[in-house]
């Protein structure tokens, strides 16, 4: 029996409701604990006529507790979660944009009233800057309802660090929690800034955007990584990756832990990316799955997840090129 909550492992998840002999019990296979800081527990098997009469407790997206019937599996009650969540996110969305962004204070309201959590150390980068980022993540949630379903069940953070790179997007496995984060660094000067993407633009560093675009050039690309990070969350259940967690379960180390897991989010990444080149080429023939990657920026080349990453901000940047464009009909089609 597994916890009803969002931060539930996708193992448990799997195994909540299923029965297993006595006799066939495997501790990290069937039985709890499935793995680090398991939630997980076993109960004798109950009739249905017993079952009737009985209740288990699961926790709300805004942190309530509810009582649902007992033989409701967590499939069942995330699917519930689920359909409610999104008729709310319909019925709220329009009226959470209505407010300008023009300073600390209001982009906080605003990306709060997402149920993002807003941290003050964003008070640390420039003005113009923040409110400029602000507003493009309030419209890229208010444009992805994908984002703001997730956001509702799960914990998002937008936050400002010291830290060598312009941007970060960190996940955990467990698909409960992700991070968009700037570098305080990068973000003193907005002029400063977007002298320094015009540079990397035109180096072919990173990808071409529109003139007005250019200061919100890194929240776009995190958002990428967001966005896809959502994407392969939701084929964990379709690939397999119950399995690849039970068994990276098993490993000695920490590393060879991270390795097993990683190793199965590349190759998610990677389907996805040649899923982009094969709709590219579907729109001009002259693109194949060979000399795409010439459309992509440097950094782009680097990795399947910053091929998606860059060719996202291409396409929310207001000049995609053909790329762009396959990433945007992707992405229709993956959120439909």
């Amino acid at each position: 029996m597994a916890t009803l909550d969002s931060r539930t492992s996708a193992v448990c998840q799997q195994l909540d409701g299923q029965e297993f002999p006595v006799s066939e019990a495997q501790a990290g296979v069937n039985l709890p604990p499935m793995h680090a800081h398991c939630r997980s527990t076993t109960i004798s098997v109950i009739s249905e006529k017993c079952l009737e009469n009985l209740e288990r407790r699961a926790k709300n997206p805004d942190g309530t507790t509810s009582k649902v019937p007992a033989d409701m599996s967590y499939k069942e009650w995330q699917e519930n979660q689920r359909t409610a969540i999104d008729k709310s996110a319909k019925s709220d969305i329009i009226n959470k944009t209505s407010e300008k962004i023009t300073d600390y204070n209001s982009a906080k309201k605003v990306l709060e009233s997402r149920n993002v959590i807003f941290d003050s150390s964003l008070k640390n980068i420039d003005e113009k800057c923040l409110v400029c980022n602000a507003e493009r993540l309030d419209y890229l949630i208010n444009k992805f309802s994908a984002a703001q379903k997730y956001i509702n069940e799960n914990k998002f953070t937008f936050k400002a660090k010291n830290m060598k790179s312009i941007g970060s997007c960190s996940y955990n496995y467990s698909g409960s929690s992700q991070t968009i984060s700037l570098g305080i660094n990068h973000y003193l000067s907005a002029e400063s800034y977007i002298e320094q993407q015009k540079r990397r633009i035109e180096s072919g560093f990173k990808m071409s955007v529109a003139e007005e675009n250019l200061l919100n050039y890194t929240i776009n690309h995190e958002f990428g990584h967001f966005i896809e990070n959502i994407i392969i969350h939701n084929m964990k259940e379709s690939k397999g990756f119950a399995k690849v967690y039970q068994k990276a379960s098993k490993a000695n180390s920490s590393e060879k832990f991270k390795k097993i897991i990683n190793k199965w989010y590349d190759k998610r990444a990677y389907e996805i990316e040649k899923e982009i080149a094969k709709i590219a080429h579907s729109k001009d023939k002259r693109i194949n799955v060979i000399n795409y990657k010439k459309f992509v920026s440097r950094y782009g080349k680097q990795s399947s997840q910053e091929f998606f990453a860059e060719i996202f901000a291409n396409s929310q940047g207001g000049n995609p090129n053909i790329l762009g464009e396959a990433m945007n009909d992707y992405l229709e089609r993956v959120f439909k």
